[in-house]
């Protein structure tokens, strides 16, 4: 008896794991955090939210929020972003530090920057032609592929 209710606590304790890592909900746009909503507001001016999402984590709860033009943005609560996403229009060029978009219009100029991702030490950037090309910090190219 032991063993089985040993076993049902084990199980338990992973489904509610699993459901707080996958745990994504919609949230409404008046919900979301103030910084959010001025990130959205001065970058994307005249733009309107479509719906946002919360995507609470162990360390940092983020929002994904998706404009009515289609671009996707993922920020913190303090409206820092990591993630814009324009999918076939080009990302504002305020988001990609400027050596690496000079490197991008020397190196593939019939290409623009539709995507880009920050992270803790890198840019991971997506162009229109469905190359994808890997910087440091420093704007230095470190990968590529398709």
């Amino acid at each position: 008896m032991e063993l089985v209710l040993l076993f049902a606590a084990i199980v338990s304790m992973m489904m509610l794991t699993l459901f707080i890592f996958t745990y994504n909900n919609t949230i409404y746009v008046e919900r979301l955090p103030m910084a959010v909503k001025a990130f959205v507001q001065n970058s994307f001016p005249g733009e309107d939210i479509d719906y946002a999402m919360v995507e609470p984590g162990i360390t940092r709860t983020t929002y994904g929020v998706h404009l009515k033009s289609g671009v996707d943005l993922n920020l913190d609560v303090d409206g820092n972003w990591d993630k814009v996403d324009c999918n076939s229009k080009e990302v504002p060029e305020q988001f990609i530090p400027a050596t690496i978009r000079r490197y991008v219009q020397s190196n593939y100029a019939d290409a623009v920057i539709t995507k880009i991702d920050k992270g803790n030490d890198s840019y991971l950037l997506e162009l229109s032609n469905n190359l994808y090309l890997k910087f440091n910090d420093n704007g230095q190219l470190i990968g590529f592929g398709y």
